[in-house]
């Protein structure tokens, strides 16, 4: 179903599958650890004891989280307000 909206036309999309996103969303994450893997090695840095390393700082406890929330929160609302900007 189309709707024309002056010379606009509107079409809807068709939603792709959960498992598909499932599958695109588990790729990025496996893709941004590989290179970051790739980054520290060309740094000559332990990649296991660096992700560690990262993994305990950020969750290791309750003040670590809430540090990497308040680190974090800028970030999620810079990239909500380019995507409420884009849908307009």
């Amino acid at each position: 179903m189309s709707t024309r909206v002056g010379p606009l036309v509107l079409e809807r999309r068709a939603l792709p599958s959960s498992r598909a996103m499932g599958a695109v969303r588990g790729g990025a994450v496996f893709l941004g650890l590989l290179v970051g893997a790739v980054v520290l090695l060309a740094g000559s840095y332990p990649v296991v004891g660096s992700y560690k390393t990262m993994v305990s700082n950020a969750f290791g406890s309750g003040d670590a989280f809430a540090e990497t929330l308040v680190s974090a929160a800028p970030l999620m609302l810079t990239g909500l307000a380019v995507a409420v900007a884009a849908r307009m």
